[in-house]
């Protein structure tokens, strides 16, 4: 962890780590391990350096001396179209709750410095009233990782602390996360904008529901502190949750490898005496919170092993328990190109009843071969005779692709 003066530099950015769990800063600095953002990204950079240089040459917005920090891209990359689209949608969010008498600041610096430690932060734009009582600031989230909501995101309250030190006067601040990519409607109660306010009375989410009972505008700093000495204090200690989903330390971390043991268990009568024949609702939460938990490290092991082994001359470990992981050839499942589902579709229409036409309209290739199969009386699948496989890949191989690549088992 950088220090300043002797004391630990918190970012902003790293608080949702250092106060949920103050140890994983410990392994990150033990493994040299820097804590990744959105902005790590070609994509992430290119997004905030076009928002940001929008808001100054479109509304006047303050940039830092000397001028924006130049994103760190490739000479002559081009971002994906929804780049544009998501650049487009933070400006319009931004814009629609910015007076046009405020002043703007975009890429700003911020820090303060505790009695233990340094906090610093980069908002992304920020815009303050006249009488420097009200201010509003937003965070971009460019990528596809959503993160917590903004009254429930450490790094948002930092970043409102930070701005009530540097302006006393404030007696309202209102603090959101805009993460275009978010999708509204998959059920899991996610918002692409979620806002924090802090005022006299209270810290209320965007729906105006108080959030912290206690916390006002005057004290809501001192708190924050006291939090994160508390975490200072306790800096060896480890804690799973919500935060170990972005965890840059988390295949060497000891508490998620405790959770993953207890999946080892020994069987033992009593165990035994306590298994029923349906799962009860705790047993079903607790794989349920398991699978949310683990499930993003053991994937993210596992790809990273298959790279191992690629490297390897035989492709092959036998670990200590005499288990072999093997990489083997792998063929992906078949695919039609949209662009030729249209040429597919004519001549299923000409060949095909209407019937077994309707039943093949999605253009999938198991479909097809079993269309075929039935239309004329053949096998579904032959290696001497003709076949609904064959009549498909007759009619329409060279429309067919796919991937191949390498599989990791275990034998």
């Amino acid at each position: 962890m950088r220090t300043k003066n002797g004391k630990p530099v918190l970012r902003c950015s790293s608080l949702n780590q250092a106060i949920e769990c103050p140890g994983a800063l410990q392994i990150m600095a033990k493994l040299r391990i820097e804590e990744e953002d959105d902005r790590a990204s070609w994509e992430g950079q290119w997004c905030h350096y076009m928002s940001a240089k929008r808001f100054v040459e479109a509304h006047g917005a303050m940039a830092p001396e000397p001028g924006l920090p130049l994103p760190r891209i490739p000479k002559g990359y081009e971002p994906a179209g929804i780049a544009n689209w998501i650049v487009d949608f933070y400006h319009r969010a931004v814009m629609e709750e910015t007076p046009g008498d405020w002043a703007m600041a975009v890429e700003d610096f911020l820090e303060w410095e505790f009695n233990k430690f340094w906090l610093e932060g980069h908002p992304d734009v920020y815009a303050l009233d006249s009488s420097a009582l009200a201010l509003n600031f937003d965070d971009l989230k460019s990528g596809v990782n959503i993160v917590d909501p903004a009254d429930q995101n450490w790094q948002v309250l930092g970043y409102a602390a930070l701005f009530k030190l540097t302006f006393d006067s404030l007696r309202r601040i209102r603090g959101r996360i805009i993460q275009p990519r978010a999708h509204e409607d998959d059920g899991a109660g996610v918002k692409r904008i979620s806002a924090m306010v802090i005022d006299e009375k209270g810290v209320f989410d965007g729906e105006g529901f108080c959030t912290m009972d206690g916390l006002t505008i005057h004290n809501f700093v001192e708190r924050l502190v006291q939090r994160v000495d508390f975490s200072l204090e306790n800096n060896m200690r480890l804690k799973t949750g919500k935060q170990c989903r972005w965890c840059p330390a988390d295949l060497q971390c000891p508490c998620l490898q405790a959770e993953r043991t207890k999946m080892e268990m020994e069987l033992t009568k009593d165990a035994l005496d306590k298994i029923e024949a349906t799962p009860n609702d705790q047993t079903l939460a607790d794989w349920a919170y398991a699978k949310k938990l683990l499930g993003p490290k053991l994937e993210k092991a596992w790809d990273i092993f298959k790279e191992r082994l690629a490297a390897a001359q035989t492709g092959i470990f036998t670990d200590k328990d005499g288990r072999q992981f093997v990489l083997r050839d792998w063929k992906g499942p078949r695919h039609l190109s949209d662009a030729a589902k249209a040429e597919v579709w004519a001549t299923v229409c000409e060949e095909l009843d209407e019937e077994r036409a309707f039943a093949v309209m999605d253009i999938s290739i198991n479909a097809l071969e079993k269309a075929y199969a039935a239309q004329l009386d053949i096998p579904l699948e032959s290696k001497k005779k003709d076949s609904g496989q064959s009549q498909v890949v007759q009619k329409f191989g060279k429309f067919i692709t796919r991937k191949e690549g390498k599989q990791l088992t275990v034998v």
